[in-house]
């Protein structure tokens, strides 16, 4: 007791009760009339437990639980009483440190920019950070994050939080808009939550990248746009020498036919030359306007036999070499 008060046996010997100064749990200071041990002489009834902040001799404070038991004569008078109190300074030390961290945690959650989310087992939302306009608890825990999926990524999805829960180890995932749900693009960090060992939830951290996305496609066009600009020489060269014999062919068989005197065979011949370089014009034009193309940002199966034939076609590969 004399260590808790700060007091030596020669300075707590005499003292009084209204001599201590002892504050609430709410920081006001205490009435020295409502203490255990008064309340219990004056009523001749134990009092308390009673939780008091003692305010020792540097300012320091000890917090304890106080409890008092009277002493009553034969008559029923009290002439004493033994007081008794716990120690709880350590337990609200750790109880403000632990209301402090929750406190800034709670912050920095309510002030993320990413919504963060919290899976069970069966990957139901039990908590989410904060909520966009229409959302609230009634919409949004409890219920499957499948559900705000696409259906088309949704077995995507599920492969990658199927893995996390199995492993332990991070993943993501990259999803675009849902209509009507949202029209956004987002990117989704997937964490597990340990105890003990073993996963017992998910946590699913997730940002709006559409901004993004729209950026990447913009530059892909650009970049697109830039390597047909730089084709643009050789592939006019490589247009016009079809051109020529195009043109060339089929200026034969119209000056045969004007004169009356076109052999089929020599005329079949011609033509058959003038389609080919026609061919070869379209190959060119087609290849161009794939280059130019912009692409698409939903992930989705691609043939690659045309994206090999364009890329050895000797048309666009001939200029090169020769280069």
């Amino acid at each position: 007791g004399l260590e808790f008060l700060g007091l030596s046996y020669d300075q707590l010997t005499g003292k009084y009760t209204a001599d201590f100064k002892a504050l609430r749990e709410d920081g006001e200071v205490a009435g020295w009339e409502e203490f255990p041990v008064t309340v219990a002489l004056k009523t001749g009834k134990p009092a308390g437990p009673v939780t008091y902040g003692v305010v020792r001799p540097d300012d320091s404070i000890r917090w304890g639980v106080f409890k008092a038991v009277p002493i009553v004569d034969a008559d029923g008078t009290a002439n004493g009483a033994v007081v008794s109190f716990t120690d709880i300074t350590e337990r609200r030390v750790f109880e403000a440190r632990m209301q402090e961290s929750e406190a800034l945690l709670a912050a920095l959650l309510k002030n993320s920019p990413n919504q963060i989310f919290l899976l069970d087992e069966s990957y139901c939302i039990q908590y989410l950070n904060r909520y966009a306009e229409g959302y609230d608890t009634s919409n949004v825990v409890g219920i499957n994050m499948l559900d705000f999926i696409p259906e088309g990524d949704r077995e995507r999805v599920r492969t990658v939080l199927d893995k996390v829960w199995k492993t332990g180890e991070p993943d993501g995932y990259e999803i675009g808009p849902n209509p009507p749900l949202y029209n956004d693009w987002f990117a989704t960090r997937i964490g597990a939550v340990m105890k003990e060992g073993r996963v017992t939830g998910l946590v699913a951290n997730t940002s709006i990248i559409t901004e993004m996305v729209e950026l990447q496609s913009r530059l892909l066009v650009a970049d697109r746009l830039a390597s047909q600009g730089t084709l643009a020489a050789s592939v006019a060269h490589e247009i016009n020498n079809p051109l020529t014999y195009v043109i060339a062919n089929l200026q034969r068989v119209a000056n045969k036919l004007e004169g009356g005197d076109l052999d089929p065979a020599k005329g079949k011949s011609w033509l058959e030359a003038a389609s080919e370089g026609a061919d070869r014009i379209r190959n060119v034009v087609r290849d161009l306007s794939s280059l130019s193309r912009a692409p698409s940002s939903r992930p989705s199966e691609v043939r690659i036999e045309p994206i090999l034939d364009s890329s050895i076609r000797h048309i666009l590969v001939r200029h090169e070499q020769g280069a």
